[in-house]
């Protein structure tokens, strides 16, 4: 072992528990939020909440009919952005992982008062036209015309 791997290995088991720690205390996290939320209001942005949509993803087509419900219940500037499919590296079974989002999206749509149906995932080529839309459109009209695009895309109409 070399001299810089010692060096490192020492300050290493020195620091990492701090951090660990200013990372996992609830008093520093609640702190720093506060910090945050002074400095939100000195600015003067409002609370955004980012939301990354899926076309191709069940539990984004359900989160899209219940979009105008979570604005009217929190004050909130919602920033919708268009995301593609998640990473195949990041996916343990990618085979089966579309299939079973499919099928857990049956089960709970209604649990959200969402009717939900599909059998099958939506075709690529209405994906990329959908995605094509949504990208240019604002928050508003996003979170009204995005149902609209959904059934068109699920529908494979």
């Amino acid at each position: 072992m070399s001299i810089i791997s010692s060096v490192r290995n020492v300050i290493t088991r020195a620091v990492m528990p701090k951090v660990f720690q200013n990372w996992s205390d609830p008093d520093i996290l609640i702190r720093k939020r506060e910090e945050n939320e002074k400095l939100r209001q000195k600015e003067g942005r409002p609370h955004e909440v980012f939301y990354f949509h899926e076309i191709a993803d069940p539990y984004s087509y359900i989160t899209a009919h219940i979009l105008s419900k979570f604005k009217e219940e929190y004050a909130v500037e919602l920033v919708p952005l268009i995301v593609g499919e998640p990473p195949t590296k990041t996916i343990h079974e990618p085979s089966m992982y579309r299939n079973y989002c499919l099928t857990d999206g049956i089960r709970i749509a209604p649990f959200y008062g969402v009717n939900f149906t599909n059998k099958k995932l939506p075709k690529d080529k209405l994906i990329s036209l959908s995605q094509r839309i949504l990208c240019n459109i604002d928050e508003e009209t996003f979170i009204s015309l995005a149902v609209q695009v959904y059934q068109y895309v699920w529908s494979g109409n």
